[in-house]
């Protein structure tokens, strides 16, 4: 815990030390870190609308979650994606996949 403040307290003397030079602030409640952090949460979104159309077409025509996650694991989706796609638990997903189908003699 002590150098998790050690480095705040570093990095908050940076910044309030580059603010004061007379370096533009491009917004005073944000942290340079924090900057950073919201340009990659907003990537991510827009990667996340154009696989979730990618997914919509997968899934199309599909009726049970079963299915859906057996076809785009079968896409290349990871289980993470599907279980966030679908909006269930990735231990779901999982249990799908690891399970055998009914009547399907491997």
């Amino acid at each position: 815990m002590f150098w998790v403040n050690f480095v705040q307290d570093l990095l908050y003397n940076i910044y309030m030390g580059w603010r004061d030079e007379g370096h533009f602030d491009p917004c005073p409640f944000i942290w340079p870190h924090d900057e950073v952090l919201i340009m990659t949460t907003q990537t991510k979104t827009t990667e996340t609308k154009a696989t979730r159309s990618k997914m919509d077409t997968v899934c199309k025509g599909l009726e049970t979650k079963s299915a859906k996650i057996r076809a785009l694991a079968a896409a290349g989706y990871t289980r993470s994606e599907t279980a966030k796609y679908l909006g269930i638990r990735y231990q779901h997903v999982r249990n799908v996949l690891i399970t055998p189908i009914k009547g399907d003699k491997k």
